[in-house]
């Protein structure tokens, strides 16, 4: 939490993962021992928790959600429509969704209605096809294509587009916001737009790396050096995933977007401090 200080953001809310562990399936448990370590290591900023809902079990679902909302504050939560050790089916999405409307995670205020509170739920969303992934994976380790280059080759567009499209089908069946986290296609964002011109609240965010970076940057400069990387043993599927850019992505945004006349010092609020306030704080705008 000290690189998002440097960074320029002050709260964070960082997730807590349920375990698939048939003896330890407790969130309470998981927030406490998040809790537990930011603590004993101390933070400079603000922060709270989403919660990693891996599992649809009734009895955690009816009696810890509350609990959480009640004693810990926890809003919101996140689901996953890939990666084995987190993956839900889509009845298991539907039965979470149901049991995380009932709690009010998250209760946010409507950005359609910029007047008023508007009430409304959502829960995070990572949409991905899981098993197109794992199937051109495969595919290319069978051909011993397995450095990091090709990890965008077992993402394809269509692999998000389709779970955008399967999620908002699944929120609409029982009139569930959901925000779409870390979008990376033009054909997930068309997916999104089409839902809010229908009047659906789904909800979308994005970061800096797929704003500025595309499959064509791996393949510019130090070619030979991706090869050398290249060589060495291993697959792309046991890098682990994402990019720590809490300290870089305030800047990395001013400097594609801002910098460049893209968006407007309006819009860099916006897009980086007054809408996640409103989708995840409860508030109309943090220091308003």
């Amino acid at each position: 939490m000290h690189t998002a200080a440097a960074g320029g953001t002050t709260t964070i809310i960082t997730f807590a993962t349920q375990t698939r562990d048939e003896e330890d399936r407790s969130l309470i448990k998981v927030v406490e021992a998040y809790n537990a370590r930011a603590e004993a290591t101390g933070s400079y900023i603000d922060y709270g928790f989403h919660v990693i809902i891996v599992r649809n079990d009734p009895e955690i679902l009816e009696h810890e959600l509350p609990v959480l909302v009640r004693d810990w504050g926890v809003t919101s939560c996140k689901l996953f429509m890939t990666y084995e050790s987190q993956r839900l089916t889509d009845t298991q999405l539907l039965d979470v969704m149901l049991a995380s409307q009932k709690n009010e995670m998250t209760t946010v205020y409507d950005l359609q209605n910029r007047n008023e509170y508007g009430l409304t739920r959502h829960q995070m969303i990572h949409a991905e096809n899981g098993d197109m992934i794992q199937w051109l994976t495969e595919k290319l380790e069978d051909k011993g294509m397995v450095a990091p280059y090709y990890h965008a080759l077992s993402r394809p567009p269509i692999v998000e587009m389709e779970a955008t499209n399967r999620a908002i089908a699944l929120a609409g069946l029982i009139e569930n916001p959901i925000l779409f986290v870390h979008i990376g296609s033009p054909l997930a964002a068309t997916n999104v737009r089409n839902a809010q011109t229908q009047g659906m609240p789904i909800y979308a965010e994005t970061c800096p790396q797929y704003l500025n970076l595309t499959y064509d940057d791996l393949a510019c400069e130090g070619e030979a050096l991706q090869d050398l990387v290249s060589r060495k043993p291993g697959s792309f599927r046991f890098i682990p995933n994402g990019i720590p850019g809490v300290e870089t992505r305030m800047s990395l945004l001013y400097t594609g977007g801002l910098a460049t006349g893209r968006i407007t010092p309006q819009k860099f609020v916006e897009l980086t401090s007054t809408n996640p306030s409103k989708l995840t704080l409860r508030t109309k705008a943090k220091n308003s």
